[in-house]
């Protein structure tokens, strides 16, 4: 499915790591592969480099994936546990437990 790259980019606002890494003038769509959106040109080509992943909230419970510390982010290639920690949820000895990576994703380590 092709979605016109103005709607996500409305979804997606113009905030944070993920919207700041794509070249907003190359894309025209992007194909919805979940949980992923692939970014694709006018010619109907795949953009190398960054997509976005879909991350469902539901209320306060963050949908996350789990993951090995070591294992390297798709759009900066660093180890997930490089980046930074995702405040929007807190342990019980409050204190964020999820990173989040360049396209959004929460990943538990």
């Amino acid at each position: 499915m092709l979605i016109p790259a103005a709607i996500i980019r409305f979804l997606v606002g113009e905030q944070g790591a993920a919207t700041s890494l794509l070249d907003w003038d190359q894309i025209a769509t992007f194909e919805f592969r979940y949980p992923s959106l692939l970014p694709v040109d006018s010619a109907g080509n795949y953009i190398p480099g960054p997509c976005l992943d879909i991350v469902i909230m539901d209320g306060a419970n963050p949908h996350f994936i789990r993951a090995a510390g070591d294992c390297v982010c798709s759009c900066c290639r660093r180890p997930y546990r490089e980046h930074p920690m995702w405040h929007g949820s807190k342990s019980w000895q409050d204190e964020p437990w999820l990173h989040e990576l360049c396209n959004g994703l929460l990943v538990k380590l």
